[in-house]
């Protein structure tokens, strides 16, 4: 007993400085049965959503767990990195938004000088982490014959909970290639291949919607999508809080993101589309273009006081 007491207690120490997490879940299925598998995600919560490599995302930590202690330690280190590489335009664009370190708001001194935060392993640290990269215009997207290969296993296969098969799905060239050739023939079902504005057309929807964000999250890591392929598998889905998680996944793997996202914010409900405007930041998202859709701005954040007076001009 003691012995898988430990094992659970050495994946807790080292989760949150994994650079794979989605290789190691298949690696811990390998090495602990169930019970343990069980106990490490249980005690995890949310953080198994966690990887390095796609850091966007809301985090609610609490600093005495040690993982979520390492968690947090590691996303101070990526946005320091980020302000060392110039990627913030403090106070409008930010990697940290909303940061409260034991129930009080994080001072904005501290976010401009990310290197002078400071916490202990005790109390809470909650914050929405927002990749500031831009996204390499070297980045394509995946072909409309993958994106139906996609929207149709997840409509189709309840089964498939483990990301890394579903995703050796979608990359299997000969499956894009069939179904490149069977869309030619008329006799090709409308559900069979099916291009993103289709999938609204057609109300597909999500087979397993529990696993959808962990599916995509794993996804997302080394897959790049477009405005309209993300608004197709957004239509998928009815949870508000997945469809939100959704797009925080692919926020740096949006390959027309600076002109089309607009698109994806006209989609989403109100509700959804300002809890995304809080958490990724309207300044970041703003489309002076293309600026129709819904805004819920505080004055006193200056970031969004910004975005204001720019809509006003």
């Amino acid at each position: 007993m003691r012995y898988k007491e430990s094992m659970v207690e050495a994946g807790l120490l080292v989760y949150g400085r994994i650079m794979d997490p989605q290789n190691a879940k298949r690696l811990i299925r390998q090495v602990m049965d169930a019970e343990q598998c069980a106990s490490l995600y249980q005690r995890l919560g949310s953080l198994n959503m966690f990887n390095p490599r796609n850091p966007t995302g809301y985090y609610n930590l609490q600093l005495s767990h040690q993982a979520q202690y390492t968690v947090a330690r590691r996303l101070l280190e990526m946005f320091q990195a980020e302000v060392d590489f110039r990627l913030n335009e403090f106070p409008l664009r930010i990697t940290w938004n909303n940061c409260f370190l034991n129930g009080e708001p994080l001072p904005m001194e501290k976010l401009q000088h990310p290197y002078t935060i400071e916490f202990e392993s005790r109390g809470s640290l909650s914050l929405s982490y927002t990749e500031q990269r831009p996204v390499s215009d070297s980045a394509v997207p995946i072909s409309n014959e993958s994106f139906s290969v996609l929207v149709n296993i997840l409509a189709t296969r309840a089964d498939v909970d483990d990301p890394n098969e579903l995703i050796a799905m979608v990359d299997n060239e000969d499956t894009a290639t069939c179904m490149r050739v069977f869309r030619q023939f008329d006799t090709c079902p409308k559900s069979v291949f099916v291009s993103p504005e289709r999938v609204r057309d057609l109300r597909m929807k999500v087979k397993n919607e529990t696993i959808i964000v962990q599916i995509i999250r794993a996804f997302a890591l080394d897959h790049y999508i477009t405005s309209a392929q993300l608004v197709g598998l957004l239509s998928m889905v009815d949870s508000s809080s997945c469809r939100v998680e959704i797009v925080t996944a692919f926020w740096a793997r949006i390959t027309d993101r600076a002109k089309n996202f607009s698109d994806v914010m006209r989609f989403l409900k109100t509700e959804e589309a300002n809890l995304l405007g809080k958490r990724i930041g309207y300044y970041a998202m703003l489309d002076l273009n293309r600026p129709s859709m819904h805004y819920k701005l505080r004055m006193y954040n200056k970031s969004e006081l910004k975005v204001a007076k720019m809509l006003f001009q």
